[in-house]
């Protein structure tokens, strides 16, 4: 028997190995792929993702080439140990890597440079492909062999590179790229990667958790057993799913249910993630323990998973004055200079209805004036007047569902500005912490603030819907397949009030979003179809671009 099943776990949730569905998307793992992504499909050369030992850059490593192996005009190459004794075995390793042959030993180095440089020229220019090669545990190379992948990208044509770089390398490759200023200055992309935060780090071990079937991590952890997890691995991925593999272990040979502060230490002492010497760290611990405990009905950490999203770190990609933006544009916060506001940018919302007919109409007159997007819309106008609702619809509370969880489903994220929207809407709703099942919640109609990227995108939508109820039970569905898939909610006078289910990530190339489909268990789904931007005049409920964390997860 399985260790795992003794805990009513379908699969083990704490592995060692990069498995893919494992892969948990923080704010900085996302915009990390998104970036690289898009580096490599707009061919820019070189690309560099430095960080500590354990902060998941193999992980990144193996899902950016998952990424990738759905796109036909695409070839990556992974080499796991750059650490070659010469610079003739690094070139030899390269063209393995490349043509699939290792080269005759009485190769000259030139020779396999030459090799090299009419592969890539035959794919790149006469196929029109793009290589990528992937170097992991980059810190390993001699500077010599950055001198040759200097070379490499010498190897171009008049609009890109032909040789796609990505180097993933722990810190002391900084002293390296230090050294080696030719180098230095082709990289075109360089991305630090950090440990984890407190919630990330809470958020990630429910993510596993809960991929591997066992439902809210609150079963297994408590929550001063979270922040001794964190206290213990400082937020390194690596430390966290050893230290909770061993605390697994634990529960089971100590015929536990559960696991709390002390089994937490036990575990880290054994193995040897803490010195046995400094109690002054676990008094700490100690303290942040009874903290959370104390604040477990709070609004800052009652929201089991929702509440551990950090503010999201990605850089923002903004798009140029050319881009066609099918939404609205993000207005400017207004409000008492220096004055504080947490939240999502919320465009001014009507209340009530805004009638969006002509512009001699009042109320119409009135929003335009507050939102641009409105003001360009009212230029072109329709006889018969069509109504911008001032809700989204209404939810009856099942088993399982929290407020947290709904915000987080229907806006792209959970923020306190619209909980205070939706208590203002559900005045018969006086504590929103304490939801009752049946309980029927209103979501109003909060116009979001959309950031696009500066390129062509395309979304798989898997169906659309006109109420807000069905799109939720189709979501939750989809998720329970283990479909990583988003709500955009949008409004235009043409289509009115629609409720798109989409899947979580976007994509660069038309036809490898058409592949998902013929590919996936989406072959089932009837309506699915694939589709890029939305009308000028449409209104959005959420940013589709922005990532999502946990993005399959489901209500526990």
């Amino acid at each position: 028997m399985d260790y795992f099943s003794i805990l009513d776990l379908e699969r083990e949730p704490f592995s060692n190995s990069p498995d893919p569905a494992f892969f948990y998307q923080s704010a900085q793992h996302t915009a990390c792929l998104q970036q690289l992504e898009l580096a490599i499909r707009l061919r820019r050369g070189l690309n560099v993702v430095i960080g500590h030992v354990g902060t998941g850059k193999t992980t990144l490593c193996r899902e950016i080439i998952r990424r990738l192996d759905s796109d036909d005009t695409i070839s990556t190459c992974l080499m796991l140990d750059p650490g070659m004794r010469s610079d003739s075995a690094f070139l030899s390793a390269v063209v393995e890597q490349l043509t699939g042959q290792a080269p005759p030993q009485d190769w000259t180095a030139d020779r396999k440079k030459e090799a090299i440089k009419q592969f890539l020229f035959e794919k790149g220019v006469a196929e029109n492909h793009t290589t990528a090669l992937i170097i992991d545990e980059g810190q390993k190379m001699a500077p010599s062999c950055l001198e040759i992948l200097r070379e490499f990208l010498n190897y171009e044509t008049n609009t890109h590179k032909l040789l796609q770089i990505v180097i993933f390398a722990q810190k002391e490759f900084d002293q390296i790229i230090a050294d080696t200023p030719n180098f230095a200055d082709r990289i075109n992309l360089r991305l630090d990667m950090h440990p984890l935060g407190f919630r990330e780090t809470m958020a990630l071990i429910h993510f596993r958790i809960q991929i591997s079937g066992g439902g809210s991590a609150g079963r297994l952890f408590s929550w001063p057993a979270m922040a001794a997890v964190f206290m213990i691995t400082h937020g390194y991925p690596r430390r966290i799913i050893h230290l909770c593999h061993r605390i697994l272990l634990t529960l089971i040979i100590q015929n536990r249910s559960r696991a709390g502060w002390r089994l937490v230490r036990a575990s880290a002492k054994r193995t040897a993630m803490i010195h046995p010497t400094r109690p002054w760290r676990w008094a700490v611990a100690a303290i942040a323990a009874v903290i959370l405990t104390a604040m477990s009905n709070l609004e800052t950490i009652n929201r089991w998973p929702f509440g551990f999203f950090t503010k999201d770190s990605a850089i923002v990609h903004t798009a140029p004055d050319a881009w066609s933006v099918n939404t609205p544009p993000a207005t400017p916060r207004t409000g008492t200079p220096g004055a504080k506001r947490s939240g999502p940018d919320i465009l001014p919302a009507a209340r009530p209805p805004v009638s969006y007919s002509t512009p001699a109409n009042g109320a119409a007159n009135a929003f335009a004036a507050e939102s641009p997007a409105f003001a360009k819309a009212s230029v072109s106008v329709e006889i018969t007047p069509v109504t911008m609702p001032a809700r989204l619809g209404r939810i009856t509370i099942q088993p399982g569902e929290t407020i947290g969880q709904l915000i987080q489903m229907i806006y792209g994220q959970f923020a306190p500005t619209y909980l205070d929207a939706i208590v203002q809407a559900n005045p018969h709703i006086t504590d929103p912490d304490t939801v009752n099942v049946g309980d029927i919640v209103h979501f109003p109609a909060l116009p979001a603030a959309v950031r696009p990227l500066p390129v062509t995108v395309w979304w798989v939508e898997v169906t659309s819907v006109q109420r807000l109820d069905d799109a939720v039970q189709t979501l939750n569905r989809l998720r329970k397949n283990h479909v990583a898939a988003r709500l955009v909610p949008y409004w235009n006078p043409e289509n009115g009030l629609v409720f798109s289910i989409v899947l979580a990530d976007c994509f660069y190339d038309r036809q490898v979003a058409e592949n998902t489909i013929t590919r996936s268990v989406l072959a089932s789904e009837p309506e699915a179809a694939v589709r890029s931007l939305w009308r000028d005049d449409t209104v959005f409920f959420c940013d589709p671009f922005r990532p999502m964390s946990v993005i399959t997860a489901t209500p526990s």
